[in-house]
C-alpha cells in the first residue's frame, strides 16, 4: 500500500457498487460502527502519511504484540488525524484522509459500496456471528433515530395504522433503559410544570 498505493479489503469484504468516485481522493477509510474507524477497508495514493505510519507503527515494535489492527487504526486516525470517533459522519481529516460512515463499506445492507462478512473472531467469535449481528443493528438503529420525523411516523405506524406491536418493539430494550428513560422523563415534565408556574 505505501509504495504502489491502491485499495486495501479483508479477503471477507464484498464489493457492491463501483469505487471509482472515490479514486480522486488522497485517502479513505471508514468506521466499522460509530466509536472504531477501522482497517478492514481503506485506499491511499502511493507514499501516503497514512500508509507510512501504519508501516512505522509495526517497524517500531521491539516484537510481536498481540493486538487488533483495527485498535491502532483507530487510535492513530484519532490521535494524529484529527478523527472524531463518536461521529459516524463524513470527515475530512489531516492529510488528506476523508473517513466515511460505517453504511459506506461496513455494513450489510441492501445498498451500499463494501459489506464486511466477518464473524468477529479477534473478539473470540461465536456461532451466532453475534458481533457481526451488532454493527447490522447498530446500523438499523442509528438510521431510524436520525431519520427526519421517525417520532412521528412511528406514532402513526403504531397509534393509527397498527401494523407493528409496540410491545414488540420494547421488549428489544433491556427494561432498566426503559426504566431509567422513564423516570428521567417523569423528571423533566416536573421541572418543566415548576418552572412554568415559577415564571406565572
Amino acid at each position: 500500500m505505501y509504495e504502489h498505493g491502491g485499495i486495501y479489503m479483508d479477503t471477507d469484504m464484498e464489493l457492491k457498487m463501483p469505487l471509482g468516485e472515490f479514486l480522486t481522493e488522497k485517502a479513505v477509510c471508514g468506521f466499522e460502527v460509530k466509536g472504531v474507524p477501522y482497517s478492514a477497508f481503506w485506499m491511499a495514493e502511493p507514499k501516503h502519511k497514512l500508509a507510512a505510519d501504519f508501516v512505522a507503527y509495526y517497524d517500531q515494535q521491539n516484537g510481536f504484540e498481540e493486538r487488533i489492527n483495527t485498535d491502532i487504526f483507530s487510535e492513530m486516525l484519532e490521535k494524529e488525524y484529527g478523527a472524531d470517533r463518536n461521529s459516524d459522519t463524513i470527515q475530512k481529516l489531516k492529510h488528506d484522509v476523508t473517513l466515511y460512515p460505517s453504511v459506506y463499506f461496513s455494513q450489510d445492507l441492501p445498498k451500499n459500496y463494501v459489506s464486511h462478512h466477518f464473524n468477529g473472531s479477534w473478539f473470540g467469535g461465536d456461532e451466532e456471528n453475534t458481533h457481526k449481528k451488532m454493527v447490522n443493528t447498530y446500523g438499523l438503529l442509528d438510521r431510524l433515530i436520525t431519520q427526519p420525523d421517525a417520532a412521528k411516523s412511528i406514532k402513526s405506524i403504531i397509534k393509527e395504522h397498527k401494523i407493528i406491536d409496540v410491545n414488540k418493539v420494547l421488549a428489544l430494550f433491556p427494561e432498566e433503559s426503559i426504566r431509567e428513560f422513564l423516570e428521567n422523563s417523569e423528571t423533566r415534565q416536573s421541572n418543566a410544570a415548576t418552572s412554568e408556574i415559577t415564571d406565572k
